[in-house]
């Protein structure tokens, strides 16, 4: 691999800063055939976590290996994804979820042509695996073909460097059904999430939806999506010392963040430092963002201002809310109220 251009920025900034990343925007490091690209790394997040998308083709599975350290999350955006931990393996489709703690053997493989995943490590700089491994590719989409895989010894000598540690032996059980992963463990396992399934709450139009909370990650972050009908709003709002990045799957956003407005659309990050004010306006038909926070701040944040919600669809319109739970819930976390950002539009909830 004498010669082959290795990444060195993923086109994002420096530090830990409020910024909008445009889908296939950041620049991608292949690896096996792979285009990996960083949505927000350890330096833009304080540490909290690494946030990456992952596309490529059909292909044959990633070498099973656990981390000392790491927390792995996995979420298929596209295609089909197969994961193995320990013994277990199941086929992920679009919203699927899987969980990885530290010291789970795992592994995966993209079970169809342009297959895509996004992800979560905690804590943050395991992208210095992926720059240290692969080749930049400058461009949107994954290569028609990878002609410069790393050497084994290369991958070897990298994953020492960054935790890895690869399972020669590793059995590659065939999948299982996925018809009984409907509910979260309660505890620090590995474990897999149908798509939609998971504890819902509503705060006002806006209904949430958990993948992983403090519960299942030791108090390290959360991961849930917000779903809401075109005109669903949130206020905007800071949170005191917890970290958040938005990833929008479905629909198109308007965020008010810090001073600025943006419009997302599918595939759009957004990277929400603390103290950052921020807010949104779902303006799509059908919309559905999926947010990481750190110390799991955006669940409890639903959790405590929301009501129960049984239904697999978001409301109609805003449900009634208990302003005294709102305000010790804000409380709590740390939240304050923001001024209206640049839009100016009023808030259904907060």
């Amino acid at each position: 691999m004498t010669g082959i251009k290795r990444v060195e920025r993923w086109n994002l900034p420096a530090g830990c800063v409020p910024y909008v990343l445009r889908a296939g925007q950041s620049e991608s490091s292949v690896v096996f055939g792979q285009a990996v690209r960083i949505q927000a790394g350890e330096a833009q997040t304080n540490g909290a976590f690494t946030i990456c998308t992952v596309v490529g083709p059909k292909d044959d599975p990633i070498p099973q290996h656990f981390h000392e350290h790491e927390h792995d999350t996995f979420v298929c955006l596209r295609g089909q994804l197969q994961l193995w931990t320990d013994d277990q393996s199941r086929v992920l489709t679009r919203g699927g979820f899987g969980n990885v703690p530290p010291g789970v053997k795992h592994g995966y493989a993209l079970r169809d042509h342009h297959t895509e995943l996004v992800g979560l490590i905690s804590p943050g700089g395991f992208e210095r695996f992926f720059a240290e491994t692969g080749w930049s590719f400058d461009s949107s989409g994954y290569p028609i073909r990878d002609d410069d895989p790393p050497s084994p010894e290369l991958i070897a000598a990298v994953g020492k460097k960054y935790d890895v540690h690869f399972v020669p032996d590793a059995n590659y059980v065939d999948a299982s059904s996925s018809e009984g992963d409907t509910a979260l463990p309660g505890n620090v396992q590995p474990y897999y999430l149908r798509p939609g399934a998971g504890e819902r709450r509503v705060f006002g139009s806006i209904m949430a939806t958990a993948m992983c909370r403090g519960f299942e990650t030791d108090g390290r972050f959360g991961m849930c999506t917000l779903e809401g009908a075109r005109g669903a709003t949130a206020h905007r709002i800071t949170h005191g010392i917890e970290h958040n990045v938005l990833f929008v799957m479905d629909g198109v956003i308007e965020l008010s963040l810090g001073d600025e407005t943006h419009q997302l659309y599918p595939g759009d990050t957004a990277n929400i430092p603390a103290g950052t004010p921020y807010g949104f306006h779902m303006i799509g038909g059908d919309n559905r963002i999926l947010v990481f926070s750190e110390a799991d701040v955006m669940w409890q944040l639903y959790d405590g201002c929301g009501i129960p919600w049984n239904a697999e669809i978001y409301p109609g319109a805003p449900t009634k809310m208990d302003l005294a739970r709102v305000e010790t819930t804000f409380t709590a976390l740390g939240i304050t109220r923001a001024e209206p950002g640049p839009s100016g539009r009023e808030a259904d909830h907060g």
